[in-house]
């Protein structure tokens, strides 16, 4: 069976040293070793782009040698429409299938799982249960309640409202037991699995992640079906969210009045949160060629960080839409300039009219001189109001950062002479900006060692540059 929740081996926290996660890590597993003996389910939160992708992905290389481990991506089960089938089918891809020795223990518990999903899901989907099996209208539920309930009782003998209680009364006892059947069969899988596997140690961790990315019943079904039927012991579930995200996802399918913080508690034991990474520090994982000690590239970095910050960026999540523009870049057979590939982007997905206007005639962007005086023109202010700063090149050399972007700019369409720079009308020292800012602008490149792109090569790689959602 195919295992489309594989991790890849070679994702570890050795390869994200600005973030190093590993003791984060450690904490976490020894803090859920301890707590493995009834089971566990923690949350852990976490804001888009703070890694929680990375960080269960290196995570699960770590305790994959010294635990059994399940990683379940609920975003790529979405499809199936079943959180019960799919969850199920993750333990039998990761857990059952290499128990080799013990294949009739494996049909056993796919055999008990198949039967939980007819009699025992959580009562949001009981509507979803009849439409599948009629089992809520199935008149032969009644035979069985001398059975299953000891109640000597004739079928003509009861009345409508009565067969109906005794029919809820029946179907309630069948899912408590399913319940407790199924988790006997968890126990019993987690048994089988270190005793077959005598290196490995309690408890099973299962790892969920991209709940926030699922349609709403799909993510309430997953937290409901790990709760209610695989919170057993020697498990420990961490579930990795955007928890404010999950939280609007739960009031799209109650309401918005209804309390999806206190319906949330109760499905954790506990929650934790995962630090978004800095504005710097996410520049330094999407570009990792700039993070040295070099202190050139070091500038280089904080001046990327300067672009958002100078056009009010400060979302992970945006500007990672726009970094989309460099890695398409690293797939063409040209040389980039980093820093203009990202004004443009910017420019592209936060101000289109102006980017449309450079694109077909070129132009001036911002409205600062060199001084940092107001330009006349008021529809070439790009951010009204904006308090200008100046932006540090070498010890020598600052300029007002406005003014350095639109010099970024004309870099694409090589149009920057040394004579051009000896011609700026400030107080700046000329020289030594003609002779640094050429090298400054070209220490960040991409693809360096073939010819370099020209405007029409980057208005190509922003034709397929991502836009905010």
């Amino acid at each position: 069976m195919s295992n489309i929740h594989e991790v890849p081996s070679d994702i570890t926290f050795d390869k994200f040293p600005v973030i190093d996660r590993r003791s984060y890590s450690e904490h976490l597993t020894n803090f859920l070793n301890s707590k493995s003996k009834e089971g566990y389910v923690l949350n852990l939160n976490a804001e888009w782009g703070a890694g929680k992708t990375t960080f269960l992905q290196c995570w699960y290389n770590e305790l994959k040698k010294d635990h059994p481990v399940v990683y379940f991506d609920a975003w790529k089960s979405d499809f199936t429409h079943d959180a019960m089938l799919a969850i199920t089918e993750s333990f039998h891809s990761q857990l059952m299938s290499p128990l080799k020795e013990n294949e009739e223990f494996c049909s056993q518990a796919i055999s008990k799982g198949v039967h939980l999903l007819k009699v025992a899901l959580p009562s949001l989907f009981v509507g979803y249960l009849k439409h599948k099996t009629g089992t809520d209208s199935d008149e032969s539920l009644l035979g069985d309640i001398s059975i299953e309930l000891n109640i000597d009782i004739e079928n003509d003998e009861l009345g409508d409202a009565l067969k109906e209680t005794m029919k809820a009364m029946l179907s309630q006892k069948k899912k408590a037991n399913g319940i407790h059947t199924f988790r006997k069969a968890l126990e019993e899988l987690a048994e089988s699995y270190l005793a077959t596997f005598k290196n490995m140690h309690a408890p099973i961790y299962v790892l969920v992640d991209e709940l926030d990315r699922c349609r709403p019943t799909y993510a309430i079904e997953v937290i409901e079906c790990i709760k209610h039927f695989f919170n057993t012991k020697n498990f420990v579930f961490i579930l990795a969210t955007d928890t404010q995200q999950l939280q609007h996802s739960i009031k799209a399918v109650y309401g918005q009045g209804f309390d999806s913080s206190s319906y949330l508690s109760r499905f954790f034991n506990n929650s934790v949160t995962l630090e978004a990474p800095n504005i710097y520090e996410f520049i330094q994982i999407k570009l990792p060629e700039l993070s040295s000690s070099n202190p050139t590239e070091n500038i280089a970095l904080l001046f990327i960080q300067e672009l958002f910050q100078w056009h009010n960026i400060d979302s992970l999540r945006d500007i990672d839409k726009i970094f989309d523009c460099v890695e398409i870049a690293r797939s063409k057979n040209k040389c980039f300039k980093i820093f203009p590939l990202i004004l443009l982007a910017i420019l592209k997905i936060k101000f289109p009219n102006y980017y449309a206007n450079y694109s077909s005639i070129g132009g001036v962007f911002y409205n600062t001189s060199t001084t940092g005086s107001r330009r006349q023109n008021k529809d070439l202010d790009l951010v009204p109001g904006k308090i200008y700063s100046k932006f540090q090149i070498t010890n020598q050399s600052n300029i007002f950062t406005d003014y350095l972007l639109q010099l970024v700019l004309n870099f694409i369409d090589n149009e920057l002479q040394h004579g051009f720079l000896q011609r700026i009308n400030s107080k700046l020292d000329a020289i030594s900006l003609s002779t640094h800012f050429p090298q400054f602008i070209s220490v960040a490149l991409i693809n360096k060692e073939l010819e370099l792109a020209k405007k029409k090569d980057y208005l190509s790689v922003l034709n397929f540059a991502g836009h905010f959602q």
